[in-house]
């Protein structure tokens, strides 16, 4: 029981180390209209809205925080531009004016912004002096409406005058991608002399390649050894602490048991369990420092084979069979980085049977 105990305690009080940040070349336009060149902090959509960090250079230790008041736009190399916008929020209980940075999509007569707060996307449309807030209706547990969304309404209203079939904003899914075209054909129906933009790509999908080895002994026929490796998915414009992982992993353990069976005779038996399978898991990292806990879950194909030695025991027992089949994954654990690609990794598991903390390296291959 005491090694639960100081896992679960080693991962609380990791909680609260310091970040380290990723910076990613760009520049950005001071309300002064000055520009400056450097490195942008690679944050997820949801920290944008109301500050950017910006260094000069890689290697600088000096970190910058801009506002609206200070900035009215900035861009990453990657292409995504961000602009300064003021709206009407038109949530429910809400009715007040925001300023914040969203994600230019659409040039034109009408400019599409989209940002995201809370996990929730929201599109805000600006024309003719006027800002209209869209959003998509939300559900709780139950499946019962909280919000209302408005955004087929409002599109539909935008395009009452342009008479063509394909601007149907009732079939018109809530996505990025579908909104940024039908705001872009909007702007050529309606205005088929001006210029417009769609600015719309893909969000971004990084994969990094992961290894790790590690186990832990408690003493003689008490031990776990655990080696994986996985293919780590990220979208670090929706978040950089969400991850998806595949890959292969191994894991052996052993343990004793003692117990009596017909009357006073002692029976000893050492059991190994040898599990090999193909895992899909979730995995959320807290935080960015040096120091990360994490949880996952998932599913995987697994395999294992169960060995068990009797000791004191006459009559020869029979092994009980192999296991095949879809296994349900749950663990906890917590990474300490110590550069870029080396980490070391405490991790317990759940897999078939729960397994010991492992403590190992990682390494990174990007």
């Amino acid at each position: 029981m005491r090694q639960p105990i100081f896992f679960a305690a080693i991962f609380c009080v990791a909680l609260h180390s310091a970040a380290q940040k990723n910076f990613s070349p760009g520049y950005l336009i001071k309300v002064n209209g000055d520009t400056l060149k450097g490195y942008l902090q690679e944050e997820s959509r949801s920290d944008l809205l109301f500050h950017v960090q910006f260094k000069s250079n890689a290697g600088s230790s000096k970190i910058q925080a801009f506002s609206p008041a200070e900035v009215q736009a900035f861009r990453y190399e990657t292409g995504d531009l961000y602009r300064k916008i003021t709206f009407t929020n038109s949530l429910p209980d809400s009715g007040y004016d925001e300023t914040i940075f969203a994600l230019d999509l659409v040039d034109g007569p009408y400019m599409l912004f989209s940002y995201i707060q809370k996990e929730e996307l929201y599109f805000v449309i600006t024309g003719n002096n006027q800002s209209y807030h869209l959003y998509n209706s939300t559900f709780n547990g139950n499946g019962a409406v909280l919000i209302e969304g408005n955004y087929i309404s409002r599109l539909g209203i935008l395009a009452s005058g342009c008479g063509v079939r394909l601007l149907n904003a009732e079939q018109l899914p809530y996505s990025e991608k579908d909104v940024s075209k039908f705001v872009f054909d909007l702007n050529n129906c309606l205005s088929p002399n001006s210029v417009a933009f769609n600015h719309y790509q893909k969000s971004r999908t990084m994969s990094e390649i992961h290894a790790f080895a590690g186990g832990i002994y408690f003493g003689k026929n008490r031990d776990q050894f655990t080696a994986d490796v996985a293919v780590r998915l990220i979208n670090p414009q929706l978040s950089r602490n969400a991850f998806i992982n595949v890959g292969l992993h191994y894991s052996h353990s052993s343990h004793e048991q003692v117990a009596k069976e017909f009357g006073s005779e002692v029976v000893q038996s050492t059991t190994t369990d040898d599990i090999i399978c193909a895992p899909l898991t979730i995995q959320y990292n807290f935080g960015a420092g040096a120091i990360q806990p994490f949880i996952y879950g998932g599913f995987a194909a697994a395999y294992l084979k169960e060995t068990t030695i009797y000791t004191y025991y006459a009559t020869s027992k029979s092994p009980p069979p192999d296991k095949f089949g879809i296994s349900v994954i749950a663990a906890l654990g917590v990474e300490g980085h110590l550069t870029n690609r080396f980490y070391l990794k405490a991790e317990w598991r759940y897999e078939l049977i729960l397994q010991y903390p492992a403590i190992g390296i990682g390494y990174n291959f990007k």
